[in-house]
């Protein structure tokens, strides 16, 4: 359609107030105008959405090593074609040369923590990636007006990571990796900026930084109704993981993420288990619906099934630490694969199915294979996010090529 409908508008604007009604008709209206000249090169002046802009606007830039690219192998045995988004995965695999960005008198706001300097809004997501922008760069001074904004904090000089969601799997692959780089600078700087965490950390985020060894008087953290404004603000690179890429990967931060949670883990006396299935039962999309059939297969391959979701963050981090194979349907709890160390990952998958976990397994060395299966459809739920019923033939072909072949 070329306009929005006037139905569809008058509805937001009686169910969702004035505020969601404004911010939808703005993206509506930059999605509209994106491929003007005269509108792009508006918003790309104001707003700052290129990596390439930013580093200019920057007062400082700190090089940071590119990390060797990894290979990407998703396996050769498979009941069917390669889903496209796998296929594509190399070439969108980006391990150029970025910058740690220095930023004079930035103003930090919002849930997702956007940064504004002067005329110049971004989105700390955006740094040292080449994602497209456009839309996401309306978005930060949306955030700026729309918000409920409190209280202004000041701070002289600080390092900051946040940006983007920060979903379980998320805070793992794009924000801890960036602790690396502040350890980086601190040493080659000779400085120490007070780290900024983007606020609402929930107990496992909390954890989680305990283990890389921040405890949460180690850093400030930023509440998302509040305007943080700091005199001298770092920014590192975002390795942003997005479905159909580019992935911007690092692999040396994510084994320092790995490393580091697991020499700072209090050792107690534990079951080991080196199979493990991981069970989405507790989830409400991308199920396995013959899951019972499924379990009792991988009993005969003794491979024990969990439910990461309703294990505490340490129990977490233990079990994935021993498994020499992880089988799983894509979702969250695989990317625990990050605390195994030369493992085989098996992901259950619909042909709709994101590329992340491919790439991940192959960002942290392990031997990657995947099963596709069958999409159930469900009345509004998105492709991608369909529930599963597995082939037990081609699965037991699969246990059998792991067990012969160690």
């Amino acid at each position: 359609m070329t306009t929005l409908p006037l139905q569809k508008a008058l509805g937001i604007l009686q169910e969702d107030g004035v505020e969601q009604f404004l911010r939808r008709s703005i993206r509506y209206t930059s999605l509209r105008f994106s491929n003007i000249a005269a509108w792009k090169w508006f918003v790309d002046a104001a707003f700052a959405p290129s990596n390439n802009e930013l580093e200019k606007r920057s007062d400082v830039r700190w090089e940071i090593k590119p990390s060797k690219k990894p290979n990407i192998s998703y396996g050769s045995e498979r009941n069917s074609g390669v889903p496209k988004l796998l296929e594509q995965a190399e070439k969108e695999i980006v391990t150029s040369p970025r910058h740690i960005l220095e930023f004079n008198n930035v103003n930090l706001f919002g849930q997702y923590l956007f940064g504004n300097t002067g005329w110049t809004f971004f989105d700390i997501a955006h740094i040292g990636n080449s994602r497209p922008n456009l839309l996401a760069s309306i978005h930060p001074p949306q955030d700026f007006i729309f918000s409920k904004i409190g209280e202004y904090q000041q701070l002289q000089y600080g390092f900051v990571i946040g940006g983007g969601r920060s979903s379980f799997a998320k805070w793992f692959y794009e924000q801890l990796p960036k602790l690396y780089w502040y350890e980086m600078y601190c040493k080659k700087a000779d400085s120490n900026p007070a780290l900024i965490v983007s606020g609402e950390l929930t107990k496992w985020q909390i954890r989680s930084l305990e283990l890389v060894g921040y405890s949460p008087n180690d850093y400030y953290q930023h509440q998302r109704k509040e305007i943080l404004s700091v005199s001298r603000l770092l920014v590192p690179p975002h390795p942003l993981h997005t479905r159909g890429g580019p992935f911007h990967v690092c692999p040396t931060a994510l084994q320092w993420v790995r490393d580091t949670i697991l020499s700072n883990l209090p050792s107690i006396s534990k079951d080991s288990h080196d199979k493990i299935y991981v069970s989405r039962a507790d989830a409400n999309r991308r199920q396995v619906i013959n899951e019972k059939e499924v379990v009792s297969l991988l009993k005969e391959y003794e491979v024990k099934s969990f439910e990461p979701g309703r294990l505490s963050f340490d129990e977490q981090v233990r079990l994935f630490s021993d498994a020499k194979m992880i089988i799983g349907p894509h979702g969250a709890g695989l990317t625990n694969m990050i605390y195994a160390d030369n493992t085989k990952v098996l992901e259950l998958l619909t042909e709709e199915a994101g590329e992340h976990f491919c790439v991940l397994a192959n960002e942290c060395g392990h031997s990657y294979e995947f099963l596709q299966c069958d999409p159930i459809n469900r009345k509004n739920r998105k492709k991608r996010h369909r529930d599963m019923r597995v082939d037990l033939t081609e699965l037991e072909k699969r246990l059998e090529s792991f067990q012969n072949n160690g």
